[in-house]
């Protein structure tokens, strides 16, 4: 192992890199473990804003361990939600921050990179809930204020 930089530690859940951690750092070795491990790092998003001015801000919500984003555009006291991972949570904290309602939730396509938390969050939050239809043409089917 270098002696000249910091290890980290991975595994799938956590457990094991505490405990492998730990045995590094008795012996002196600067060691560090993912929170979490691999589970923990798929389940993670990063929101950055990408795009601001004085009508919008568009929030780009990044799934860092799988590569996937959804986005949020918030305009006035309104925000849509576009692709929406089923980590909700995120999407609430920042339309509280931001003092917006989440008004529409769309869903642009089938996900074979994650699972849809759309459905959900129109739930909780009564937002319109848009659904492409799977069987080409390019219209959506909607569910209103969070009923299905």
């Amino acid at each position: 192992m270098p002696a000249d930089k910091p290890i980290v530690v991975v595994c799938a859940k956590e457990g094991s890199s505490v405990f492998v951690a730990n045995m590094l750092a008795e012996k002196g070795i600067d060691v560090s473990y993912l929170k979490g491990g691999m589970k923990g790092w798929s389940d993670y998003l990063y929101p950055t804003v990408v795009y601001q001015d004085s009508d919008m801000k568009v929030y780009q919500m990044i799934r860092v361990g799988k590569g996937c984003l959804s986005y949020m555009i918030i305009s006035g006291k309104e925000a849509l939600v576009v692709d929406p991972s089923r980590f909700e949570n995120v999407y609430l904290d920042i339309a509280e921050k931001e003092k917006a309602a989440i008004t529409n939730i769309v869903d642009t396509h089938l996900h074979a990179d994650h699972i849809s938390g759309g459905r959900e969050l129109s739930k909780e939050t009564q937002a319109n809930y848009y659904l492409m239809k799977s069987e080409g043409g390019l219209f959506f089917l909607i569910f209103t204020a969070g009923k299905s």
